[in-house]
């Protein structure tokens, strides 16, 4: 049996700073993504035996601190996502096209979590 998956995705993001003093800044990240997905799966004769497919949609708000190290260079801590949801759907067919399974999910989370250090990001920020 061999099985072929193929994904896909978009997205963008919004970030603006707000200066802090001393090289401090505080940031909020706004964005949006788009991913698909489609799998087939065949026997080892080379007969489909399913397909499926899917796709889906998140938007999020993330905050965060950076300070600035250069002219042209930032270290950036960004804290867990306070808010997101998220749409996803999948199909699965048989080799016949029958449909044989349907999903639809949809969730939202807002982390309000009393320790943000639990799950946070590390990064950097290099201005050209």
């Amino acid at each position: 049996m061999t099985t072929k998956t193929n994904n896909y995705g978009i997205g963008i993001y919004y970030r603006v700073y707000k200066n802090l003093g001393k090289g401090f800044y505080f940031f909020g990240e706004a964005g949006a993504g788009y991913n698909g997905s489609s799998t087939s799966t065949k026997d080892s004769t080379g007969i489909k035996l399913s397909t499926g497919s899917g796709y889906g949609g998140n938007i999020y708000l993330t905050p965060g601190i950076a300070y600035k190290i250069s002219k042209k260079f930032f270290l950036e801590l960004s804290i867990p996502q306070l808010f997101s949801a998220v749409y996803s759907s999948t199909t699965t067919k048989t080799g016949g096209s029958i449909i044989v399974g349907s999903t639809d999910q949809y969730y939202v989370n807002a982390n309000i979590n009393s320790n943000p250090l639990n799950s946070f990001g590390i990064g950097f920020r290099l201005v050209l």
